[in-house]
């Protein structure tokens, strides 16, 4: 099957997150079962689509379509929008991956309004939503042959929002090469806490830092690692400091995508603190791949990724008592992290393997891909 997907960034492109890699992977999966695939991504400013990139997108698709057809093309959101609109012109069948909703981004920013600066944002944030809604994913979401939602609860969004029959949308969970990662060991001196991915405000990586603190009045032996880059780091900084905690907690870059699996290995639990409504993170299948106990919001598609009380516990989103008890928990009890640490592997290779998201994206392709 020779594939065409859009995209408007990926991880060699400098900063990156969950879509990228989730795109990675789905891309070496495919090349490796045989599929010819071609990724269209902006080269000037990826991470940025406009009505520039779509027209120049349709333009470049057109030159490689005629010299050899594609089969199918897959839209990462709203990236491949332009083809979509123009399908019939190439006789070609479209599939969109959701990640989210336009209106997930605004709840979050809802959420986390509280002055008057972020009512300012909150109602450029709706002016926003409801433009793209009008004229682009509504669209695009219903000009497609078929969407893959990467959770259930981002299908219930689709539906809710857009309206869609439920029989258009499947939901397949985002997955990795889980035999590059090794199981953390979880009998080790001290318990690190980790955080990695995009600093951010709506991580809820103040909350976190709480948490923390107040954990650290239980267990000694505590420590957290946060890793990765964005507008709120200096924040984050300044909150160390604030509450004494610069020997205990370590902030540091992000790091590359191929280095992911030893970041994971170096630590004994993940924390997803997360105030946004969630597709279906990566860094949760990236850590339960690495066998590490989860601590998350309930949030969105993170009860996707994270089996409360199996592989790991969701907690209230903002709630810092409730992440502060949990994370005391987990600190304390070595068993307890080791039960749940096992759960979460055995589980990412169960429904996170790159080669089950691989083989159910080929089952969709193959049902909505031919012409």
């Amino acid at each position: 099957m020779r594939i065409a997907i859009f995209i408007k960034n990926t991880i060699y492109h400098g900063s990156f997150g969950g879509l990228e890699t989730q795109n990675e992977n789905l891309v070496t999966g495919l090349k490796r079962a045989g599929h010819d695939v071609v990724v269209f991504v902006p080269k000037i400013t990826p991470g940025r689509y406009n009505n520039a990139w779509w027209q120049q997108s349709l333009s470049e698709f057109k030159i490689r379509h005629q010299e050899k057809p594609f089969d199918v093309v897959v839209s990462q959101s709203a990236a491949g929008a332009e083809i979509i609109k123009n399908k019939k012109e190439f006789n070609i069948r479209t599939v969109v991956i959701a990640h989210g909703t336009i209106f997930g981004e605004v709840k979050t920013v809802w959420r986390r309004t509280r002055t008057l600066k972020d009512v300012y944002y909150l109602a450029r944030s709706i002016a926003f939503g409801i433009k793209t809604y009008c004229f682009l994913d509504r669209d695009y979401l219903n000009g497609c042959d078929h969407i893959v939602a990467v959770s259930e609860a981002v299908k219930i969004a689709l539906t809710r929002e857009f309206g869609l029959a439920d029989s258009k949308i499947t939901v397949i969970p985002n997955g990795v090469d889980v035999n590059l990662y090794q199981v953390a060991a979880q009998n080790t001196p001290e318990v690190t806490f980790l955080y990695f991915g995009r600093i951010e405000r709506e991580k809820g990586l103040e909350v976190l830092l709480k948490a923390f603190k107040d954990a650290r009045d239980q267990v000694s032996n505590a420590k957290l690692k946060v890793v990765g880059s964005g507008p709120y780091t200096d924040n984050v900084v300044n909150l160390v400091k604030e509450f004494n905690l610069s020997t205990v907690v370590e902030i540091l870059p992000r790091v590359d995508y191929q280095d992911i699996p030893k970041l994971l290995n170096s630590v004994n639990v993940f924390v997803l603190p997360s105030l946004r409504v969630e597709g279906l993170p990566m860094t949760l299948v990236e850590s339960a791949a690495a066998g590490l106990p989860l601590l998350a919001t309930d949030m969105g598609g993170n009860s996707a990724g994270v089996k409360d009380g199996v592989t790991g516990f969701l907690v209230k989103s903002g709630d810092v008592a409730e992440l502060m008890v949990k994370m005391a928990r987990m600190a304390k009890d070595v068993e307890l992290r080791t039960r749940l640490g096992v759960a979460s592997r055995k589980i990412a290779e169960e429904e996170f393997s790159r080669e089950k998201m691989v083989k159910n994206y080929i089952t969709v392709m193959d049902r909505f891909g031919a012409p």
